[in-house]
């Protein structure tokens, strides 16, 4: 499980009001066994703020190339800390693979505010 980094970010999303409207969805995709993640929620119990999309068989974070990208963990196996910004039409609208596993909410708001 990527702890603490991961955590902190999926936290971070559900605290942020520009990322819980009506115009946006944020979905935290795990790939974790589902009692892994309950463990989780009980060491951290503002992670069950979160919205999480569990990928227990990866096929979510394939789609989207997560598994391949420079900050996966364990290559072709997990993903790493990427972001990725789908619009209404189900567009990749941007992509961030962030190695550094940082909070980045202000720079993913500016893109928000570019897809409108």
């Amino acid at each position: 499980m990527c702890y603490p980094s991961c955590w902190d970010q999926m936290v971070a999303f559900s605290k942020e009001p520009k990322f819980n409207n009506d115009k946006t969805v944020v979905l935290s995709i795990v790939v974790d066994p589902r009692s892994d993640w309950a463990e989780a929620v009980k060491q951290m119990p503002q992670l069950s703020s979160s919205t999480v999309l569990l990928d227990i068989d990866r096929n979510i974070s394939l789609t989207y190339g997560a598994l391949t990208l420079t900050s996966s963990m364990h290559r072709d196996e997990f993903p790493g800390h990427t972001y990725i910004l789908i619009d209404k039409e189900g567009i990749v609208r941007y992509l961030l693979d962030d190695e550094y596993m940082q909070i980045r909410n202000k720079e993913l708001l500016k893109e928000l505010d570019k897809i409108g």
